[in-house]
């Protein structure tokens, strides 16, 4: 497929071998490139086909209906229907992702490919959820009207046309899973597997350029799509990545990177997160944890011992250690073996909030952790 619809090389084959460090590199045989003007790479056509734009817009017009349980086959992925060209785009662009990632590119033009790509697919998402949010909002106040015209003694909130605009047919359709911007979930998985494939690439380029393009993408994540999307968990772990990347390269290769992780944006970013330590989806809660714990810590408050002290504490108060802990809280697998072990840890986080020294910003985060623990079976144990 790579060979006769993609590149067209000249010639009856491909040849190639693996290099020292893993990749596939292809002899120097010269391919079509995408728009026939000439000769191009196998590489060089990848990376022109990943920054292509797309009408992403066909998500809202013809979502993708995910099967139900009197469903059996996916919608839009056959030659007949209407969206078809999407889904396939959506295809594409995750599949050469995972080839770039395995085929022999020099470091620099990748990493700027990549940048390039998460930088349209923020623009997209942000434009897309834009849209919805307008859309649902209308709706919204349309129907609240109408139930207020209907009396309170209605049942229903949302009246049979209203779930029909919105989309959600049945109870039963697994749309409802994905939340109100459930059309463009797969471009927000997109951006997270382009963010984790631009940090491992930028350990490899000179730093300076490194810094500035990773510091690009996590600032149009972070402001353009983390409002609306910060349960994503593909996206929430190629923000750790990211994060990773940046203290790297501030700490080992001196580079500015100024007002990033400081404890004014962990106030800041906090808020969108602060659901997801309830999540029942155990490795939402660990990226989670692990990005936050890359931001200033913010420090612990006077606990009560220390407030009926006769002598005041000397020095600044110790770092709050609640992210840290509940980290290696989420690290340990659960099992028969490491049911203490995660045991002693809520243990350690009880006795901080029971303390009262856990500053106002994680106040909530031992009782989200401790209700996400409800999907933990600790019966057999």
């Amino acid at each position: 497929l790579l060979q006769k619809n993609l590149f067209q090389p000249q010639g009856s084959s491909i040849s190639s071998v693996i290099t020292s460090s893993g990749h596939i590199t292809f002899a120097n045989r010269a391919a079509k490139a995408k728009d026939g003007s000439g000769a191009s790479s196998i590489a060089a056509n990848l990376l022109s086909w990943l920054n292509e734009p797309v009408e992403w817009q066909e998500l809202i017009e013809n979502p993708m209906v995910l099967p139900s349980s009197d469903k059996v086959e996916f919608s839009g992925f056959d030659s007949s229907s209407s969206h078809c060209t999407v889904a396939s785009e959506l295809a594409i662009k995750s599949a050469i992702l995972s080839m770039v990632s395995r085929v022999s590119v020099e470091s620099t033009v990748l990493l700027e490919s990549l940048g390039v790509f998460s930088s349209q697919l923020c623009k997209t998402i942000a434009d897309l959820t834009q849209q919805l949010s307008d859309k649902s909002d209308f709706l919204m106040a349309g129907q609240q009207d109408a139930n207020a015209a209907q009396g309170p003694e209605s049942e229903q909130p949302w009246s049979d046309s209203a779930t029909s605009a919105l989309g959600l047919d049945t109870a039963a359709d697994d749309r409802l899973y994905w939340g109100r911007y459930y059309q463009i979930v797969p471009l927000v998985s997109l951006l997270g597997r382009a963010l984790e494939m631009l940090s491992a690439r930028a350990l490899q380029v000179e730093p300076k350029l490194a810094t500035q393009t990773l510091l690009g993408s996590w600032q149009a994540a972070t402001e353009k799509v983390i409002p609306a999307h910060a349960s994503n968990v593909a996206l929430v772990a190629g923000l750790v990545q990211v994060a990773e990347s940046l203290r790297y390269f501030a700490s080992a290769k001196k580079q500015a990177v100024v007002d990033v992780f400081t404890l004014a944006q962990l106030e800041r970013m906090f808020p969108y997160f602060e659901c997801n330590l309830a999540s029942f989806q155990a490795n939402l809660r660990l990226k989670t944890l692990q990005l936050l714990a890359t931001f200033e810590q913010p420090r612990m408050l006077e606990s009560k011992e220390t407030k009926n002290a006769s002598e005041p504490r000397r020095g600044p108060a110790p770092v709050c250690e609640m992210v840290a802990i509940a980290v290696e809280l989420e690290s340990v697998k659960v099992g028969f073996d490491t049911y203490k072990e995660r045991m002693n840890h809520l243990r350690r986080m009880a006795v901080f909030a029971a303390n009262g020294c856990v500053p106002a910003i994680y106040e909530n985060v031992f009782p989200y952790l401790a209700v996400a623990q409800m999907s933990v079976n600790f019966r057999t144990v």
